[in-house]
């Protein structure tokens, strides 16, 4: 699912505004893919802990997580 995200996109990463759909459309999925509501006002912060707490945990592999700008 997020493989399908990632890669039918394809606008300009240099693009502030481009940049930031692909990462709202990314947290839609993850959003998704860890049964969260949609309308969490909370839903960014609880996709963010449930990421860390699987790469702390070593479930990600070998991913490694880049700052999201805000």
């Amino acid at each position: 699912m997020l493989y399908e995200a990632v890669s039918s996109f394809n606008g300009d990463l240099e693009d502030e505004e481009t940049m930031s759909r692909l990462i709202k459309a990314e947290f839609g999925v993850l959003r998704d893919a860890f049964n969260l509501p949609p309308e969490s006002d909370d839903c960014v912060r609880k996709v963010a802990a449930k990421l860390l707490n699987l790469y702390r945990t070593g479930r990600l592999g070998h991913y490694t997580l880049d700052l999201a700008p805000s």
